[in-house]
């Protein structure tokens, strides 16, 4: 019974990774994965420790006189924004080049673009 499982869960992923579609999105998606860590260990390190109401602040009553914390949770807005561009863009790229279309850059700006203006 294990067996079948197994092997249905292979033919699946077989089936799953031949899409465009998918192996696109892994490839754009190891492309960001750095600045996706830094997106992330920000937006950790600010609701730990640095935004009023943070855990650590609560927990052990501390009081941290940060007079920029306003615009430091909206440079931290932007940065997931921008990560969400490049996302965008990486993955425009590799499925149009997975299709071997030549002329991607107006896709590609288009998408970066488009996701600026859509956050």
């Amino acid at each position: 019974m294990s067996k079948k499982i197994i092997n249905i869960t292979a033919k699946l992923d077989r089936f799953v990774l031949k899409n465009r579609m998918v192996s696109a999105a892994l490839l754009a998606m190891q492309q960001t994965l750095p600045l996706l860590a830094i997106c992330v260990y920000a937006q950790l390190i600010s609701q730990l420790i640095l935004s009023p109401n943070a855990l650590f602040v609560t927990l052990f009553n501390w009081r941290l006189r940060i007079p920029a914390t306003f615009q430091l949770q909206e440079m931290l807005s932007l940065l997931e924004v921008f990560v969400l561009m490049i996302l965008a863009a990486t993955f425009t790229k590799q499925y149009l080049s997975i299709r071997k279309v030549t002329n991607t850059v107006l896709p590609t700006l288009t998408n970066f673009l488009g996701t600026y203006f859509y956050f």
